[in-house]
C-alpha cells in the first residue's frame, strides 16, 4: 500500500536526482543520517501529514 510518506520519500530523491544533478550538476552525500526522505516519513508517521512534511522540509533545507 502506497501512503504519502511514501510518495514523498519518491519525490524527494526524483527531485533531487532531476534538478539538482541534471541541471546544475550537483551530486551530494547525504550528511544526516536517517536521510531527509526517511526522517520525513518518520515525522508525518508522528507528527501527521502537515507538521511532519514542514519537519521534513526544514530538515531538506539543510542540505544546501
Amino acid at each position: 500500500k502506497k501512503t504519502v510518506g511514501h510518495f514523498l520519500h519518491v519525490f524527494s530523491k526524483t527531485v533531487r536526482v532531476v534538478f539538482l544533478q541534471t541541471v546544475f550538476g550537483y551530486v551530494s552525500e547525504c550528511k544526516h543520517h536517517p536521510t531527509c526522505g526517511d526522517y520525513c516519513i518518520e515525522q508525518i508517521k508522528k507528527r501527521g501529514v502537515v507538521k511532519g512534511t514542514i519537519k521534513g522540509f526544514q530538515r531538506l533545507a539543510t542540505c544546501w
